[in-house]
């Protein structure tokens, strides 16, 4: 199995007139997150948000260490 994460996107140009097999498999095959037709293309939106936060440098040392560890990228 393959497992891919991607950051919101927008495939200009790709939609189900112009590319009909490739649309459907990506709503076929997508786990989490959504496949949105727009007037110009086609939106993965992998319903992600980011956030913004202040920590003391310590705490922030000890979450990228045990992300690292459990092989999450930062």
């Amino acid at each position: 199995m393959l497992e891919v994460e991607i950051k919101k996107t927008t495939l200009v140009g790709i939609t189900e007139t112009t590319e009909p097999d490739l649309v459907n498999r990506l709503k076929t095959f997508v786990h989490s997150g959504e496949i949105v037709l727009v007037y110009n293309g086609t939106v993965i939106d992998p319903g992600y948000s980011s956030i913004l936060m202040y920590l003391p440098h310590q705490t922030k040392k000890g979450l990228l260490s045990e992300a690292e560890s459990k092989g999450i990228t930062t």
